[in-house]
Parts: structure tokens; sequence; C-alpha cells
């Protein structure tokens, strides 16, 4: 039966008491000092990496993310690579005298195709011998893991060992995978027999697909875990929205004891009203549950709709290369994509394998670019990274961009290049359509068109020679074509040439200092980018530059996502810019607010050098305007009083705009 709300107090105390938990041993590594581990725990690891750290926030693993859960400790593989083995060990306790002794933690492993595994093990003499208590299947989201410990009963000395290792696998990566992360540990004693709770929830708030036109919907989907002794063969999931009704779906899927699972409540999808940040509560109702502690999780849902939507840009990373009989179906689709969408797409092909593909080998840069996009991929080739959040197989790209065009792209961007004295120099611009705070990046890299060359390692194999499929593209149709195509028949699009940051393993993210710390809505930024040399191979007419507009902030659900992107091949953005090099620098107009916080009124005071169009705009945190005052367009100062009884309470940006001058300035309205 559905639990009820009368008499809450009662039955949150009876239900509470039945757990009759005894917690033997925890560490959730809260009091950790990052990245140290925790005291008295003992780390080893073989093979270069640096084995296991605390970390808080995000790791970016290049299609996962190792999402944001307090602090955790994680063995990371990919930009701390070759781990071929690493142990984290506990310190001791004792399950002597204990009846169901259980160990519980969380988890997080990909298991790359059996080339990376994680496991656990328990020792009952200290530390001096280990056995092995289980083996992790791959899990890409936080899931708790349960590994019965009655067989120990008596031993009086015991620790666990977390352990990790890579090895020699697809593609001759022997290490530089993915990692193993956990958190939570617990050994307890004693469990319910029923008790099903919430352990997240998709969209995450702050996350890209948190942001959803008020046109769209948009599906939860959420994981969940039995600690109970007792499997369930269903449950209902709840949500609500503020001051709407309860929305109620019952899911009929069996959770069996100690184990996690994971619904879609596809049924009830839910609509954004209006504009703007709303909190949804979600919760989970299951026949028997005893503990009603861990039930709810909340989210929140940002609507958002014209004219503030920046025009989002997909931003393709392929992987391709001239040995790959399979990858004429790359050529054809990203033709096919750029041909249907180009004002929709920025597309980058990266070459694949030194040894076998001339574009790969053309420049340390290249050769870095191939190891940071080919590591950890599952898909084979052809395939692609979107926007860098995940891979899918070419072939899927028409698909990918209907969906990319109700995706909410944060700023909009423009670049142009010029090419001067046998370098290239690119300038990118964005325009926020939200307040971006932290540490956001540009990324640039060098394209090529119609690459060619003479030597074998430009020749295409073709594994469509008389297929039955209609492959053509790019004025090829290779069904029709040899299996291996001739150095010289195949001009290559979107070749990556040059990246900046030059070493994109160390700067994955983009350009150190490439934006400042706070942007505002409806401001111009720009930066430019140093000059890249053209290398004597290169066609100057042919090159195209591409910049990625990257989050940079650890603890965002974004971090390392490519959140909008642009090529030169797109319309430049135009209107007042700060060049970040004179960012904090440039005169304030003497802009004042006061008082701030504000109540009914506000006085906006400045003093302009000189007479030009002026106004005053008040903007709420997603890029509404909620005000405009007229100015005098006169030189010197001035003081306009705006009434702010209709603005809710919460944080604006007041934008004083006088011809190409734009400068902010935060706002609180309270009540």
């Amino acid at each position: 039966m559905k639990k009820v709300t009368i008499t809450v107090l009662l039955a949150l105390c009876c239900s509470v008491a039945s757990i009759a938990q005894t917690i033997i041993y925890q560490e959730n590594f809260e009091t950790c000092t990052i990245p140290a581990i925790p005291a008295g725990w003992t780390e080893y690891h073989a093979g270069g990496g640096d084995g296991w750290e605390t970390h808080e926030g995000v790791t970016r693993w290049p299609t996962y993310l190792v999402k944001k859960h307090t602090k955790y400790c994680i063995v990371d593989d990919h930009k701390k690579p070759w781990n071929t083995t690493a142990q984290l060990t506990t310190t001791s306790f004792s399950l002597a005298g204990t009846s169901a002794p259980m160990l519980s933690f969380e988890r997080m492993h990909s298991g790359f195709w059996g080339y990376e595994i994680a496991w656990v093990q328990i020792s009952t003499d200290g530390g001096m011998t280990y056995s092995s208590l289980d083996t992790m299947n791959s899990i890409v989201n936080w899931n708790t893991e349960y590994i019965d410990l009655s067989s120990y009963t008596w031993a009086a000395n015991c620790k666990l060992r977390f352990c990790y290792q890579s090895t020699v696998g697809a593609g001759g990566y022997g290490g530089g995978l993915f990692g193993f992360a956990i958190d939570n540990i617990k050994v307890y004693d004693g469990s319910p027999a029923i008790d099903v709770g919430i352990t997240y929830i998709l969209p995450e708030a702050g996350e890209i697909a948190s942001f959803v036109k008020t046109t769209s919907a948009t599906t939860f989907i959420g994981g969940l875990t039995n600690s109970g002794t007792t499997g369930v063969s269903g449950f209902y999931v709840n949500w609500q929205a503020p001051g709407g009704p309860v929305m109620s779906q019952y899911i009929a899927a069996s959770v069996p004891a100690r184990s996690f699972g994971a619904f879609t409540a596809f049924s009830i999808p839910y609509t954004p009203a209006t504009t703007g940040a709303q909190t949804i509560k979600i919760w989970l109702e299951v026949a028997g549950d005893t503990n009603p502690l861990n039930d709810t999780i909340t989210t929140v849902i940002t609507g958002v709709a014209e004219p503030n939507m920046p025009l989002k840009r997909m931003f393709i990373e392929e992987q391709t290369g001239t040995w790959c009989g399979w990858c004429p179906r790359g050529i054809v689709y990203m033709d096919s994509v750029w041909k249907d969408d180009s004002a929709y797409a920025s597309i980058v092909c990266v070459h694949s394998k030194v040894n076998e593909d001339g574009m790969a080998n053309d420049n340390i840069n290249t050769r870095r670019y191939d190891t940071f996009t080919n590591r950890n991929n599952l898909m084979g080739y052809p395939a692609m990274m979107v926007d860098r959040r995940y891979r899918r197989d070419v072939q899927n790209v028409l698909t990918e961009m209907v969906n990319n065009k109700n995706t909410f792209g944060f700023a909009e961007i423009g670049l142009t290049h010029t090419i001067t004295g046998g370098t290239i120099k690119a300038r990118a611009t964005i325009k926020p359509f939200i307040e971006l705070t932290g540490d956001y990046r540009l990324q640039l890299i060098v394209t090529e068109d119609e690459v060619t060359g003479t030597t074998w390692q430009y020749q295409q194999a073709n594994a469509y020679a008389a297929s039955p499929l209609e492959m053509y593209g790019c004025g090829y149709n290779f069904d029709d074509s040899a299996n291996i195509i001739a150095p010289g028949r195949i001009k290559f699009r979107f070749v990556a040439r040059w990246t900046v940051p030059e070493n994109i393993m160390e700067n994955t993210n983009g350009q150190p200092g490439s934006l400042p710390s706070e942007m505002h809505i409806d401001s111009f930024y720009s930066y430019e980018f140093p000059a890249v040399t053209i290398l004597p191979n290169w066609h100057a007419e042919k090159l195209r530059c591409v910049v990625a507009l990257i989050d940079n902030n650890p603890l965002s659900p974004n971090y390392g996502v490519v959140l909008n992107s642009a090529t030169t091949s797109h319309p430049p953005l135009t209107g007042g810019t700060t060049r970040v090099a004179d960012y904090g620098q440039a005169t304030d107009a003497g802009l004042v607010l006061y008082p701030n916080p504000a109540g009914e009124e506000v006085t906006v005071a400045f003093d302009l050098a000189a007479a030009d169009v002026t106004d005053v705009c008040i903007y709420d945190m997603l890029g509404r305007r909620v005000s405009i005052t007229p100015a005098q367009q006169l030189a010197g100062p001035q003081k306009i009083n705006i009434n702010t009884t209709t603005m809710a309470p919460g944080t604006y940006t007041v934008m004083l705009r006088s011809g190409t001058t734009r400068i902010s300035k935060r706002l609180q309205i309270v009540r």
C-alpha cells in the first residue's frame, strides 16, 4: 500500500526504529583534505599514474562524467593514466560477534570492454593476506553495491581493499582508460526487509538538459537502490512542480534485495509552464518500505523561450582514419550535415593512428588530439563526440542535430580570422544569455578542407565497395569504388590541424584566462587567440577556424562540456565588446546602485564621458529584460529612479547601455 501523510511523526519514529541497524565501520571522505586519502588508509599504484585521490565535484572522463557526489575517492585513469594496478586499503575493523554483516558502497566504473577491472577484497588477518569478495560490472551513474560478509562473523581484524587495473586493450591502449570511483563505504549489521531509496535524478539541476523550452517536455530518469533483504516487484514514481498537482506513475519493475535499478517516468513528462527556475520534487512510494528518509529528491528545471535562446551549434569531433574501411560512412554523414545544417554545426575530423594516417601524424598537436579524442572510444570507428557530452555512431548525426536545435546554448558566439605573414589569427566574441560566473574558457581548432596526399597514408580503405548500401557524399560514390581508394583521389574535409591551447592533453577545457570570471547578459566579450603558424603542407585558403565555449568549473554538472561553438564560416557577432585583456580596466562610468539591496525603488547613478543614446536595462538571471528606462543623451552625471515593486525578490543585472558601451552591476531585490 502507499504511504500516507497522517500521523507523520508516529509513522516516522516507528519506521526508523524498525531498521535496527548497527554501523560497524564507515567512511564518506568528507573530512579528507583533497587530494589526501583518509588517515590510516594506504594506497599503492604501479604504472605511472597518481593512484587513489580524494576529489570533490565532477571528474571528466571523455564521454562520461563522474558526477558531483560530495567528496569521493577515485583512481582517475584518463588524465592520470597507466594505473596498471591501483589498490586502496582501509583501516581495521572487527566483525566478531555480528550476525548478518553487510558491506555497501557507492561507485562508478566503466569496465572498458573488459580491459579495465575493478574489484574489492577482504583481509581477516590485518592485511597480511586478501581474498576477493566481488568484481564490479560497468556502471556509468553512481549506484550502491552490496556484499554479504556473513561468512566472516568470526573475524576480529578485518581490512577492505578496493582494486583497479587497466591492461593493454583495444587500439593498443594499456592504461589511460576511465577509472574507478567510490564513496559512502559502510559495514553494518542488520538490514530492514524493504528499504528502497532514490539515488539520483536526471536531468540534474544546472546541467544542459535541465534548460527546457516552454514548448518542449522533459522526461525524468532516476536511479534507486534496495538495501533491504526482500525484493520488490514495483513502485510508484511521483513528481510535483511548484503549485501543480502530484503526478504519479506505477513502474512494474523488479528490484531484488540489495541491488540497484533505474526508472524512466516516460508517461508523465514535464513541460515548463513558464520561463525561469522551477524546483521539482520527485519521490518513490513502495509497499512495505520501512525507511522514508531516502525516498525523496529534488531537481531544478529552468524554462527557456525565444528570444532568450542563443543559436546552438552542435560541436562534432569525428574520430576517423584512412585505414578504417567503415570511415567513408563518416565522410558521407559529415558532408550531409554540413550541407543541410551548417548554420547549426561545427565539425572537426580527428584522424587516428599516427603510423597509418598521414593527417593524424601531421604534427605534435594532431598526435595529441588523436590521443585525446580516441582514448575511451567504445564505439569503434567512425564515431563522434557530441559537445564532449557523449559519443554516438556518425549515422546518428542527423537525429542528434534535431535534438541540438532544442538545446540551450548559454551564449551566442562569433568567430573571425585573418591570415598575414604565414600565420592565422582568430578572434572570438561571445554574448551570454544567462549570467556566467566562474571559469569558462575558449578553445580554438584550426581545420583544413580538401586535404590530400600522394603517399599510401592518404589512401582510403573502403568497406562499402560493391555494397548494396548507398554511400555517397563529398562527390564520391563509395559503394561504386574500389576497396582501397588510391592516394589523391579523396579530398578530406574538416581535418584537424592545430589546437589552442597547443597541448590539449594538459589543457583539455580550453585556453586559461580567455574569458573573465564574471560575464553578464547582453554584454559582449572577445578574445584574440595566439597566432598559429601555417605549416608548409597546409593551404591557407582552405583553412577554417572553430571555437568552443567550455565549462571549466569542477563543481558544475557541465564540467568539460562544450556549451556552444562557432566557425569562421558562420556570421560574426557585432556589438560593443570588452576585450579580455582590458577586462576590469575599462571605465565603469561611475555606475552606482542604491539602495542595494533595494525594496520598492532603486536609484541608478552614472557619469557619461560623452553624449550618446543611453538607457538602463534590468535583466533577471535568465536574461529576460524586466525593465528599460531611457536616459538623457548628455555627457556628465545623471540619476534615474526605477520602480522595482513588480520585480520578484532575487538577483538581477542592471546594465547601463550608452552607444557601444555596456556596463553591468548586480542588484538584489528584497521584501
